[in-house]
């Protein structure tokens, strides 16, 4: 544990020279990290599944995780894709920040993982018969600040610069707000929103991000929320929780967004 410390406080002392704020890609990165490592593993994926899908599947081995390393331009990816049953196809992404690109990111990321999945089941859709492929669905969860309504369609078509051409092309995301609706019969979800609530409730209280981490987890230990994952992964997780994206970068990629706006 002692080590451990050392090892926050000497990341901590490293980034000094960034100002770590509940706005900065050192709280946006970091959740969205450690749900990759949290979903990551199929017996938690598949509950987050049957949750999502009031679904009742018990075997993980139904599930095949698929998730595509920096598949999209400007090293945006998925956090997590996988097949269930091998003809559904499901994308999961957690988000802090509000985008309203989703469609559009999940439209291209659908056409890379489609191009793997032909090419690894050795079709070939220049034939006359008809090529069968997964069933997608294209899923948000959302716990960024801002407030959000529970449950929000955004459809790909509201992109489109003409709206008064019917399009021949649709996609729709569900963006789910679990700051205020957390899935029932996923406890693991639920822990790691009160993982994120409590680091932001001590960083509101403390203004250190570091002690508001560690106290946080601390906390979710003895609490019985995500403990197996923090005791086996706190070594790793705290200091990524610090040192993961560039404040610098962030900073100035939102002020560009503001200056076009």
């Amino acid at each position: 544990m002692e080590n451990t410390q050392k090892n926050i406080e000497k990341n901590l002392q490293s980034s000094k020279k960034h100002s770590y704020n509940l706005h900065s890609p050192g709280v946006r990165t970091y959740k969205d990290s450690v749900f990759c490592r949290i979903f990551n593993e199929k017996k938690e994926l598949l509950s987050l599944y049957n949750a999502l899908n009031m679904s009742h599947y018990e075997n993980p081995d139904d599930l095949e995780i698929i998730t595509l390393d920096n598949a999209l331009f400007l090293q945006m990816k998925n956090d997590v894709a996988f097949l269930i049953n091998t003809n559904e196809m499901c994308l999961i992404e957690h988000s802090s920040t509000v985008c309203l690109n989703y469609q559009l990111r999940s439209l291209l990321y659908l056409a890379r993982e489609y191009e793997v999945i032909l090419e690894q089941r050795n079709e070939n859709i220049l034939k006359y018969g008809l090529v069968k492929i997964p069933t997608p669905a294209c899923i948000v969860l959302y716990n960024g600040i801002e407030k959000r309504p529970e449950v929000e369609i955004l459809k790909l078509s509201d992109a489109f610069e003409n709206q008064e051409v019917e399009p021949c092309l649709e996609l729709f995301v569900k963006v789910l707000n679990i700051n205020e609706n957390v899935l029932n019969g996923c406890k693991t979800l639920k822990d790691y929103v009160i993982l994120i609530s409590k680091i932001r409730e001590n960083y509101n209280e403390i203004g250190d991000l570091a002690k508001a981490i560690h106290k946080a987890v601390d906390y979710c230990i003895d609490a019985d929320h995500l403990r197996s994952f923090l005791i086996r992964n706190r070594a790793e997780v705290e200091p990524m929780l610090l040192s993961e994206g560039t404040v610098e970068e962030y900073v100035d990629s939102m002020n560009e967004v503001k200056e076009q706006e």
